[in-house]
């Protein structure tokens, strides 16, 4: 199930990762491949009433993981993304609760 949106990341760039990314997150949490969705959302950043370029963020929602397994992830996706240019990027993990995820109107 978890989500992972980018921001200040080129589509094209996250196409360029993706495949690998997700398998090595697969591997490292024990989910399947298929359960991961990768989205990139185009933002414009301002400061001092200018457009500037941002940098890049990533937003990891997933159930409860132990702290090391989190590290692990945040280093992988870190990684990745010097890999297509981004040195300088934030990672912030959003934890879902179980008793207040649905899909589909059932519980998950």
């Amino acid at each position: 199930m978890p989500k992972i949106t980018f921001r200040g990341v080129e589509t094209e760039d996250v196409k360029l990762i993706s495949q690998e990314l997700i398998e090595e997150l697969s591997a490292i949490t024990g989910t399947p491949a298929s359960a991961f969705t990768l989205e990139v959302i185009e933002s414009v950043a301002i400061s001092n009433g200018r457009q500037v370029t941002g940098y890049p963020f990533v937003e990891v929602c997933w159930f409860d993981r132990p702290q090391d397994l989190q590290n692990r992830a945040a280093a992988v996706i870190s990684t990745y993304l010097k890999r297509v240019g981004c040195d300088d990027s934030r990672i912030l993990f959003t934890i879902l609760i179980k008793n207040r995820y649905y899909k589909n109107g059932e519980l998950y």
